[in-house]
């Protein structure tokens, strides 16, 4: 088994905010998928679901103020 580790870009000061940023990469990506089935001619119809269970991230992302 080996085992690597990466300098982070941005340190999360909380676990709410690090669930957050999980999301939010996760979301980009699910986007470009999106977008490259697009560009091959398989549009995806269906709505994108999240499911998260972390109230505090919950939050971060309905509202506004907290992301841009």
């Amino acid at each position: 088994m080996t085992y690597k580790s990466k300098k982070q870009n941005v340190i999360a000061l909380s676990s709410a905010k690090a669930e957050f940023r999980g999301m939010t990469k996760g979301l980009c990506e699910i986007l470009w998928i999106k977008r490259l089935l697009k560009e091959l001619g398989y549009p995806m119809e269906t709505e994108i679901k999240m499911y998260r269970d972390n109230k505090a991230a919950i939050t971060i992302a309905n509202n506004p103020v907290q992301h841009d």
